[in-house]
């Protein structure tokens, strides 16, 4: 595997577990859920959306998408 591929894939690793660590306290669908304000569910929102963006911009310029 390509290291640009092993980075896309661990890189939804981590998103997936900071989804699950904001939502749980523990297992999945297995404990108690956490409550969040509104103000918390969008600052969360804005971090997973700006890994996401730094994950498709390291991305495309290693696959020579961007200059």
């Amino acid at each position: 595997m390509s290291s640009v591929a092993r980075d896309m894939v661990e890189g939804y690793e981590d998103i997936a577990k900071e989804i699950q660590s904001f939502l749980w306290k523990g297992k999945p669908f297995k404990s108690e859920k956490i409550e969040r304000s509104n103000e918390e569910i969008e600052e969360f929102l804005e971090s997973i959306r700006q890994q996401c963006r730094t994950n498709y911009e390291s991305g495309s310029y290693s696959l020579g998408w961007r200059d």
